[in-house]
């Protein structure tokens, strides 16, 4: 195959970003535990989680589930479900390997769903993944960003553009309102975030 015939392969990229993807997972698999500053206190709070869950009169002697549905938590409750049948860090890796790939994959089917057609450019995606907040062990944080990108992409079913402008997403709210509501149980600001974003991308004018 020639050089461009791969560039402008469909099939190449996919199988490129895939294979970039797998070596961007490769530092969470190479330790035990993945070192971070918050990493070990998201492990304690998603074991108290888990003893919650199993009925442990020890953790039931301190403390209770909030009544009410509160920001900055899905992570640790997924850690807690691990939790419950898997080693502590296993249940981080499964966690962290989750993030990674809907961070990849959030970002591409975003460029995708706007540009109709992925190339090669998408690859400049993955340094970010490991930010500054991910390395400290914001994994909340990290996972309402990956969230964020899926809350913005359309619906397949959207209705016809007005005349003069193109809608990146789909005018009705109703799909994309789980989304939005993982993305605000990961962390309140990336929540606040989604309004300003979509209505962005709805409104964006064509040249």
């Amino acid at each position: 195959m020639k050089k461009r015939e791969i560039l402008t392969n469909p099939l190449s990229e996919r199988r490129v970003f895939f294979l970039v993807a797998i070596i961007y997972l490769i530092p969470v698999g190479m330790f035990k535990y993945v070192g971070s500053l918050d990493g070990p206190q998201h492990l304690l709070t998603s074991n108290i989680i888990a003893g919650l869950l199993s009925g442990s009169d020890f953790y039931g002697q301190f403390f209770q589930f909030n009544p009410p549905v509160i920001g900055n938590s899905l992570g640790n409750y997924i850690l807690g479900v691990l939790n419950l049948i898997l080693p502590a860090w296993m249940a981080e890796k499964i966690l962290l390997i989750s993030y990674l790939m809907a961070f990849f994959y959030g970002f591409r089917y975003l460029v995708v769903s706007i540009k109709g057609k992925a190339d090669y450019k998408l690859l400049v995606i993955f340094p970010f993944a490991f930010h500054t907040l991910f390395l400290l062990g914001y994994y909340n944080y990290s996972i309402a960003v990956a969230f964020m990108f899926f809350s913005l992409i359309p619906d397949p079913e959207r209705p016809e553009p007005e005349a003069g402008y193109v809608y990146h997403t789909d005018p009705s709210v109703y799909p994309h309102v789980l989304r939005s509501c993982c993305c605000f149980w990961n962390f309140t600001p990336a929540f606040g975030n989604l309004p300003v974003l979509q209505f962005y991308l709805r409104t964006d004018r064509r040249e």
